[in-house]
């Protein structure tokens, strides 16, 4: 019904079937203010997506230049804290230390496999006793 309205103002009809007709449309404003309609184009057939903005003026709506869409991110994911790998002893390589989370949570699940692997060469951690 909107769109219909629109299509008779000579100023937004010229748009219209230039743009052709909008994926999604929106109306702005508070109760009693004119209001401000948003088109928003987002198909590919339209070309790049894009959002038009209708200004209200005295005698009808006023368009401005088309503003492109921002493309939505994927959300980014925590990383996971992993163990670091652990090498088989040797009489020249550094042991490997724990991480500050491993020495917070080997004592108390001493049975882990991240945590069984600094039991060995005889090491002095809590929880490999």
């Amino acid at each position: 019904m909107i769109l219909r309205a629109l299509e008779r103002q000579a100023r937004v009809a010229d748009l219209l079937a230039t743009e052709g007709e909008p994926d999604t449309l929106e109306v702005r404003g508070k109760r009693l203010e004119a209001k401000r309609i948003i088109l928003v184009y987002r198909r590919p057939v339209r070309g790049q997506p894009r959002r038009i903005v209708l200004d209200p003026s005295g005698d009808g709506y006023i368009a401005r230049s088309p503003e492109p869409l921002r493309r939505r991110r994927a959300p980014v994911r925590a990383a996971q804290v992993q163990a670091p790998t652990t090498r088989p002893p040797c009489a020249d390589c550094p042991k490997p230390q724990p991480s500050a989370v491993q020495t917070l949570e080997c004592p108390i699940d001493p049975a882990r496999d991240d945590c069984r692997a600094f039991c060995t060469g005889g090491s002095s951690y809590e929880w490999c006793r």
